[in-house]
């Protein structure tokens, strides 16, 4: 099993059915691309498992990514679950495992100790949630859990600055998804401006000030091979520290594509 080195960069497959995903999973892996991030609520894992198999790639080179559905965070269902999303990625282990969103007050005990024995029985190295705020998180830690990481909603658009520096003070990793802002990053005139200086497009300047944020990790999707080869060509430059203020400071509109306000129990 491998151990849990974190790929810098990862292909998303959020919305992607159809068999051309095969393809672009295979040709993802030929470009370099480490991390594949799928789940359950996707219905691709299957469609990944056959562009894993396709590969040349060794599988303990590659980091896979799934997350369990929400109606399955009971005793009857959650490892039965997992187990059938092993056999359609066409692996025994994946390298991380996560909670897809917060799970209701009186599942959510049981769901992070099914996720945790999940990692107890080798189904996974790794175990983490998605969509969580602080004070679910902080319920998980109290609970002894090890989170490897917390996978959200982040984007130049959007401030994740508390969400951001709790994660990096407790150790686990931010990954971030909808990196490109749901696509409202590409008529952004800063961003533009700042891609055309550095010879590079709005979406590699995004990507490469998220892997130039601490602690953070992106996760791009795409359907073409152009984009695909695109978005992880962007270790050939860096951006200087006034073009990272200037973007950081784009958060100040503040906006939230995915919705998960109202998501956190009141704990007494």
């Amino acid at each position: 099993m491998q151990k849990n080195n974190f790929p810098p960069i990862g292909l998303g497959t959020f919305k992607q059915t159809n068999d051309s995903l095969i393809d672009i999973v295979t040709e993802a892996l030929d470009l370099g691309y480490r991390h594949i991030d799928t789940a359950q609520f996707y219905k691709n894992e299957h469609l990944i498992g056959k562009g894993l198999e396709n590969s040349d790639i060794k599988r303990e080179d590659i980091f896979i990514t799934t997350k369990v559905w929400v109606e399955h965070y009971n005793q009857e269902k959650f490892i039965s679950s997992v187990e059938k999303s092993l056999e359609k990625l066409k692996t025994p282990y994946v390298d991380l495992l996560l909670l897809h969103w917060p799970p209701k007050p009186h599942e959510f005990f049981q769901a992070l100790e099914l996720l945790n024995q999940c990692k107890e029985k080798k189904l996974c190295n790794s175990i983490g949630v998605s969509n969580f705020n602080i004070t679910l998180l902080e319920k998980a830690l109290k609970m002894g859990i090890k989170l490897f990481t917390n996978q959200i909603e982040f984007h130049p658009l959007i401030d994740q600055t508390i969400q951001k520096k709790f994660l990096e003070n407790h150790g686990i990793r931010l990954t971030a998804y909808a990196p490109f802002a749901t696509g409202q990053i590409f008529g952004n005139r800063t961003l533009r401006t700042i891609a055309e200086r550095y010879h590079k497009t709005i979406a590699q300047v995004c990507l490469r000030w998220a892997l130039q944020t601490p602690n953070t990790y992106p996760i791009p999707k795409t359907s073409s091979s152009k984009r695909l080869k695109e978005n992880i060509d962007i270790f050939d430059f860096h951006l200087a520290k006034i073009d990272m203020d200037v973007i950081n400071q784009l958060n100040r509109v503040n906006i939230r594509f995915f919705d998960i306000a109202g998501l956190a129990p009141e704990w007494d």
